[in-house]
């Protein structure tokens, strides 16, 4: 039986901060490739990132070690295209002022 306020929280890989995971934008790792997914429903293993330039930052800086929810190290310019994909999707979405 599931609770009715029930919200899945995700963890950001990067500012390392938990949030809903309607908030956060999912990165899949399938096979040799990773990619962002937009739909949240591509198989293989995820991680979790806020759509802000800070978390973008903080991820693509990072050191190349291996990060627990891809099982897998992820190099710099991996990152970085992750990064853009991110930031293209940032620069589409409208602002509210």
């Amino acid at each position: 039986m599931s609770k009715r306020n029930h919200r899945p929280l995700r963890t950001c890989v990067g500012c390392r901060e938990r949030d809903d995971k309607v908030n956060l934008v999912r990165i899949a790792a399938r096979n040799d490739s990773v990619t962002v997914d937009y739909s949240g429903r591509l198989s293989g293993r995820g991680g979790y990132l806020h759509a802000r330039q800070s978390c973008i930052d903080g991820f693509v800086k990072a050191k190349p070690v291996r990060l627990q929810s891809f099982k897998r190290a992820l190099d710099r310019d991996q990152r970085l295209q992750l990064g853009e994909m991110i930031g293209l999707l940032l620069a589409s979405k409208p602002t509210v002022d």
